[in-house]
């Protein structure tokens, strides 16, 4: 007689089928976290950079190597593409009195340890060298994001994200080179960033920028290593950049860092009060004693920037006016046989009446028909009045345009954002429509 299955029996065997299932389905999948298959991932392009401080080198930087067939070892802190870790990404050179000579090396990459093995192709380093160990942006890890070779966060140009260590063997040590580039230390730089400037005498207005990491060489900062720009006013909105030359000239040359002054006190008209200007330090052509090429801190390096860039403003004296104009009041009047319109600008304003012009400011009816007249600009030092010639029609709308401006140079401010001249400072009240 068969025997039955009992219900509990086959509820086990159900789950234990269902369990047996959910196993397969789940080790099948590639995103299994014990694996030390690199491509045992999920794809998801990295969100920060493997940069310096994320390998570890062996021999450390400068150190000697106690074996000339020992072999160099790096360590990344991540799976790596393993066809990008290769004699061309990796490199060695020895270092000679006149020339780096390329070492011939094989490489080996081991994932799990996430370890590049590097020996020279002879076995055998050479006795008694010095030998410089270069990293380039070729490394990437599985999703493609690369090495970023100075550490700034940013995957730069090949020509800046490099990461250079040096060993040596023997004696070698004497011919280890300096290879550490360098910066620029924004901190030391006068004015700051977006400082606002009171100084316009020639014997007090200055500019320094200083260096930091080794020591800069001095003979190639000159007068052509900074110009300076003025973008103009701070209250018109102003966007040209104008480049002011013959202002700047080197004052002081003091250990690491390089100061320069105005040229003359003559060079003093060349800078405006409630002006932007923006200071240009022209890199490009500037090393350190050892030829190293200075570098940017705090800046993307992508390989077509040839200058530091940094700006400040021209502030006013006190009582200076830099307050730009607006429509203060606009009505209509009928006196005597005549319409006549006035519009008011701001209180206390002395407005350029050079500026009033039917080209600046234009009155229309009720219909929006431009009328034709003529305008009395003195009545007051902030009003224009409008007679149309058709003394029957009543001025209804107006429009000034931004470019009237006050006796200063302020140029109208119809948003009152308190930055005059923008495209959309124009006032009127003509409303939307045809």
């Amino acid at each position: 007689m068969r025997k039955l299955i009992s219900k509990n029996t086959l509820m086990f065997i159900l789950m234990a089928v269902m369990m047996t299932v959910i196993l397969v389905v789940s080790c099948s999948r590639k995103d299994n976290p014990l694996s030390f298959d690199p491509n045992n991932s999920n794809g998801t392009a990295a969100t920060n950079l493997m940069g310096p401080g994320d390998i570890v080198i062996s021999p450390a930087f400068g150190s000697k190597l106690t074996a000339l067939d020992m072999p160099i070892y790096i360590t990344f802190d991540r799976y790596l593409n393993p066809s990008s870790v290769n004699s061309t990404t990796i490199t060695i050179k020895r270092i000679t009195n006149t020339s780096e000579i390329p070492v011939e090396i094989e490489i080996q990459y081991m994932s799990g340890p996430h370890l590049a093995k590097i020996t020279p192709s002879d076995f055998e380093f050479e006795d008694n060298s010095a030998f410089i160990l270069t990293l380039t942006n070729g490394i990437e890890d599985p999703s493609g994001a690369p090495f970023d070779g100075n550490g700034n966060g940013v995957a730069d140009s090949v020509q800046y994200d490099v990461y250079r260590s040096t060993f040596y063997t023997g004696t070698g040590n004497a011919n280890l080179p300096d290879i550490i580039s360098p910066l620029i230390d924004v901190n030391s730089i006068h004015p700051a960033e977006e400082a606002s400037v009171l100084e316009m005498d020639s014997s007090q207005f200055w500019i320094t920028v200083g260096f930091t990491a080794s020591d800069i060489d001095t003979s190639l900062l000159t007068n052509s290593t900074i110009r300076i720009y003025d973008l103009g006013e701070t209250n018109t909105g102003a966007t040209d950049t104008a480049y002011v030359p013959n202002l700047l000239a080197v004052a002081l040359k003091s250990g690491n860092s390089v100061t320069y002054r105005l040229r003359s006190a003559a060079d003093t008209t060349k800078l405006f009060r409630g002006n932007r200007y923006q200071i240009e330090f022209i890199a490009s052509a500037i090393t350190d004693t050892s030829g190293n090429p200075l570098l940017w801190g705090n800046e993307v390096n992508d390989g077509s920037i040839a200058s530091y860039n940094f700006g400040f403003i021209m502030e006013p004296f006190a009582g200076e006016d830099i307050t730009p104009p607006d429509v203060a009041n606009f009505y209509s009047s009928y006196i005597g046989e005549s319409w006549l319109a006035t519009i008011i600008f701001n209180e206390n304003t002395l407005m350029d009446t050079t500026t009033f012009n039917n080209f600046n400011i234009s009155f229309y009816d009720s219909n929006k028909t431009r009328l034709d007249g003529y305008y009395l600009k003195e009545i007051q030092d902030n009003w224009v009045v409008f007679y149309p010639r058709l003394r029957s029609v009543m001025p209804t709308y107006y429009f000034v345009a931004t470019a009237v401006a006050d006796t200063a140079g302020n140029m109208l401010d119809g948003n009152n954002n308190g930055i005059g001249g923008e495209p959309e400072d124009c006032e009127t009240n003509l409303p939307p429509g045809p």
